[in-house]
């Protein structure tokens, strides 16, 4: 579904995202990777599947989104419920991107 995602965001005219970009709020801390990510903009596009039905799993992208808000990034996330087009999610993207321009 990220492929998919990523996909969409160039078919609309947007540069390609970063993929699996690694970020690690400081150096004592471990490094997480995110799906997609714009960083000049500080903007990251995540994909939210099924395997976010775990407490584990969940837990970790709640801090692991805390974070990246901490350091100043937008998330904007994905799940299945975006589809079958991710033009809502486009729009979401091609929005932040505008607005990261104008700071």
């Amino acid at each position: 579904m990220e492929t998919r995602l990523r996909l969409a965001l160039v078919a609309a005219g947007l540069d390609c995202p970063l993929v699996d970009y690694p970020f690690q709020p400081s150096p004592q801390s471990k490094e997480y990777r995110l799906d997609m990510a714009y960083p000049a903009q500080r903007l990251a596009v995540e994909y939210d599947g099924s395997v976010h039905a775990d407490a584990v799993k969940m837990r970790d992208d709640r801090t692991r989104r805390r974070l990246l808000e901490d350091a100043g990034w937008r998330i904007i996330t994905a799940t299945a419920a975006d589809l079958p087009d991710f033009r809502s999610v486009v729009a979401s993207v091609k929005s932040a991107l505008a607005a990261s321009r104008l700071k």
